[in-house]
């Protein structure tokens, strides 16, 4: 036994070993590579701005290497995902140090996920650059921490100092700013700060999560004070929503984004209603430099558009390692330094060094802070279509915005605003309706939960999207493509929910039906939901990337943008979309409940729900009217999609399911297979968050699952659930 203990021991030490040297001998043989790692979000919500620091990366490896690479020897461009959260990063950031053996590494995307992984690296002696890390105290984490990215203090008084000169009479400013990310809280308190130094009153402040985006209790809450500047500090998808919802609710006021929203993706998310915003830069896409020029010259000649700021500063932070890898290696070469020793004189000869690049000429304090001479604001100008925009950096105009508007002061009355919030209450809990529809259907026959009903109320957006004719992004397998037909928006719709309903009618052939077969346990089948729910998001990400796709802003005919159920002086503002949207919600709920209560074939779901057994002994058989449920199940859910989608567009493959939980949430609330429930779930939801105050808008979803844990003690079947009896 002792001896076989030590074959097993000696045979792990000698496997350490030979990674060990496997993985510096990528560094100590001269014909190999000089890896460099790049962690940054390629999924989530943030893919938005780290496929953008991507991009520059590739761009900075195939550049750096056409140039001789490190006197001779080439880079390597190491990629590992972070994801959008600080889990992700850490993993992220631990493969990077431990088995890829990387010199140095530029990421993460977010502030929040740096305070996460950067102490990691900082431990290991590994140096990290920070590409878009703006937050205070980023170079503080530790001796081996830089950043490439100015300081939110540095740059967010430009925008504010850019607005008053358009518009010289603002006075009240709302503030809206995403809760659960640390830059977008950093940066808000800079702004805030600003606001008040230059005599300006804040009149408001809204928060929010990233991952939402219904926007109509915080921005009619914000109206009714009558701001003439809004400003807001969130990522691409969310802020580029609550700028298109704000603008459709009736502002037509000055905008400052943050630097998540400094971002051409952003371009797709609120098309012309982006026209106007107002965002510092600490880029130019014009600045003469020579290394800019040909860093300008690639991304273009790539992706057909002007570099964005993510993908320059994800450049300029391979560029700072390649250049002070030249400095060490003329002195002493690489390949004579163990790995720790050479991050530590990599770390060491970044801080020294002076660097020309696309930001224009940098160094850094002995901190690892950026010293950058060069700061812009540009304004975004878009075209009348809305399909493209750009970023203007001189001669700012308000572009036929109220630059000049007078702050009205007046207060919007008790009554309205009560009003206000019932409106908004049932706008959003229709969406919640929508969605529950179809888990209330699958749960009505089989008793269970499909979760995969998220991913499919996904899929009918991007089908809808794809058969309207529309081209997909630069990113996926299928960028740039674009159907040869061009259907028109209610046809695209239902042949798109067609489409959905028959991939849902495969879930249940391969995913629910062998399961249910053998007999197997309902919490399996709940596994194996989840699981197809991830397959699905994640091919429709392989496929068309995570950029947001908006659907055009005519796709509703010549209705208006918004309707007032108020007076001029007291307006009460709906957007359009969402009364169409609770409108096809009760459509629908009329149409199921014929179905299933007047049909014949409602008749026999219903029976096969009772008992199967007995229905298959009556002449109907099961299967058949299970594969019916899942394809209406998934019919409604892609309908859903697409009409959610038509309202704030499809930020990523995973919007449907961030409605997931909601979705669980409402069925339990209004009754466990009742159809009638979902809806009054869905709306008696949206009515509670509706009155949540706007300062505390972003912990909602805790009134969602509050009001769950109540019903359930007060009331376990549900608002209009039955009254369950088993036979024994």
């Amino acid at each position: 036994m002792g001896k076989l203990f030590r074959n097993w021991a000696l045979g792990f030490v000698a496997l350490f070993l030979v990674l060990g040297l496997q993985g510096w001998g990528a560094i100590a043989q001269q014909s190999q590579p000089i890896p460099i790692g790049l962690g940054v979000a390629q999924t989530s919500n943030v893919a938005l701005l780290g496929q953008e620091q991507v991009a520059g990366g590739k761009i900075a490896e195939a550049y750096f290497n056409r140039q001789g690479g490190i006197n001779g020897r080439p880079i390597r461009v190491v990629l590992q995902d972070t994801g959008g959260d600080e889990a992700g990063t850490i993993n992220a950031f631990q493969t990077l140090i431990n088995r890829d053996r990387v010199v140095g590494i530029v990421g993460p995307t977010l502030s929040q996920q740096a305070f996460s992984a950067d102490p990691i690296a900082d431990r290991a002696k590994v140096p990290v650059i920070a590409p878009s890390n703006t937050a205070k105290g980023i170079p503080q984490i530790g001796e081996y921490i830089s950043r490439v990215s100015a300081p939110v203090v540095v740059v967010a008084p430009n925008s504010v100092q850019a607005a008053l000169t358009l518009n010289p009479q603002i006075k009240r400013v709302a503030v809206f700013f995403a809760q659960n990310d640390a830059f977008s809280k950093s940066e808000t308190e800079i702004f805030q700060k600003v606001v008040q130094q230059q005599g300006l009153e804040v009149v408001t402040v809204q928060r929010f999560q990233t991952t939402d985006t219904d926007f109509q209790t915080q921005a009619t809450t914000a109206l009714s004070l009558k701001p003439d500047l809004v400003i807001i500090s969130g990522l691409a998808a969310d802020g580029g929503n609550l700028v298109r919802q704000l603008r459709e609710l009736g502002y037509r006021g000055l905008i400052i984004g943050g630097n998540g929203l400094n971002t051409s993706n952003l371009f797709p998310v609120c098309k012309a209603l982006c026209d106007g915003v107002l965002i510092a830069q600490a880029y130019s896409p014009e600045h003469p430099s020579a290394t800019n020029q040909a860093f300008r010259e690639a991304y273009l000649e790539q992706f057909q558009k002007q570099p964005p700021q993510f993908s320059a500063q994800a450049f300029t932070g391979i560029q700072v390692f390649v250049e002070a890898l030249r400095q060490i290696d003329r002195r002493q070469k690489l390949e004579q330094f163990s790995l720790e020793d050479l991050r530590i004189a990599l770390n060491q000869q970044l801080l020294a060094g002076q660097y020309d690049t696309p930001l224009g000429e940098i160094s850094f304090t002995p901190e690892g802070e950026i010293i950058q001479k060069n700061f812009y604001v540009a304004q975004i100008k878009m075209s009348a279509d809305g399909e493209t925009g750009q970023f203007v950096f001189s001669k700012l105009t308000a572009t036929g915005l109220s630059q000049a508007i007078a702050a009205d002061t007046s207060s919007t009355s008790g009554f309205a605003l009560i009003l206000q919030n019932i409106l908004n209450g049932l706008s959003i809990g229709s969406v919640y309706a929508i969605f529950a529809l179809g888990y209330t259907l699958i749960f009505s026959i089989l008793g269970i939960i499909n979760f995969a009903h998220g991913a499919l109320f996904t899929l009918g957006a991007y089908l809808t999207y794809a058969l309207m004719g529309r081209r997909f992004g630069f990113n996926g397998l299928l960028a740039n493509a674009q159907l040869p037909i061009q259907l028109s928006f209610v046809p695209a719709m239902v042949l798109g929910a067609v489409l959905a309903g028959f991939v849902g009618v495969a879930i249940e052939r391969f995913a629910f039906r062998p399961l249910r077969q053998r007999g197997a346990d309902p919490l399996l089948t709940v596994v194996s939901s989840l699981g197809v729910a991830l397959v699905v998001v994640n091919v429709i990400q392989y496929l068309v990337g995570a950029e947001p796709y908006t659907f055009p802003s005519d796709i509703y005919g010549n209705l208006p943008e918004r309707v007032n159920f108020g007076s001029a002086a007291n307006p009460i503002p709906i957007r359009t979309v969402q009364l169409v949207i609770f409108g096809v919600s009760m459509l629908i709920l009329a149409i199921l409940t014929y179905l299933i209560n007047a049909t014949k074939y409602g008749k026999a779901m219903r029976a096969v729900a009772e008992d199967p057994t007995t229905a298959s002994l009556l002449g109907i058989n099961p299967d058949r009217f299970v594969v019916l449920t899942f394809f209406v199940s998934s019919f409604v859910g892609a309908i859903a999609g697409t009409l959610v989608a038509s309202s704030v567009g499809i930020s990523n493959p995973y919007f449907g399911i961030n409605y997931g939980l909601k979705g669980l949430a409402v069925i339990v609330l209004g009754g466990l297979g009742s159809i009638p429930g979902a809806v009054v779930g869905g709306l008696v939801l949206g009515l509670f968050e509706a009155f949540v105050p706007g300062e505390y808008s972003a912990f909602k979803d805790a009134v969602a699952f509050g009001l769950l844990f109540l019903v359930l003690v007060i009331r376990p079947r549900g608002l209009m659930g039955r009254q369950l009896i088993q036979k024994v």
